[in-house]
């Protein structure tokens, strides 16, 4: 019996001894990053005009989202042609608007 719980230590401790240094490797350049007052006021600062930018395309996309009911409502001769040039732009703008909120998660990620 005290063989096994001698086994065991023997081998918590060795899992231990190898853990510690590659956990305490990969918190250190978090930690040195943090401490840092640039690199965090370059962080807010980044964080501050994506969100600025976030605004903007979400009021252009509602800006086109008005148009295209507009045009659909018109139904004049060059309504498809309209519709057609508005969703593409409402696509890209989506598409545009999601890589900044993920650009958004990522700072925030690191400022955490």
């Amino acid at each position: 019996m005290k063989n096994k719980n001698t086994k065991k230590q023997i081998l918590l401790a060795l899992v231990a001894f190898l853990t510690l240094p590659m956990v305490a490797l990969n918190c250190q350049p978090a930690q040195a990053m943090m401490s840092d007052p640039g690199v965090i006021d370059q962080l807010q600062k980044r964080r501050a005009a994506l969100q600025t930018r976030e605004f903007y395309l979400m009021r252009d996309t509602d800006d086109l989202l008005r148009k295209k009911e507009d045009i659909r409502r018109r139904n004049d001769s060059d309504a498809p042609a309209q519709m057609n040039e508005v969703c593409r732009k409402i696509d890209a703008k989506a598409w545009e608007l999601q890589q900044v909120r993920l650009d958004i998660r990522d700072v925030n990620i690191r400022l955490l």
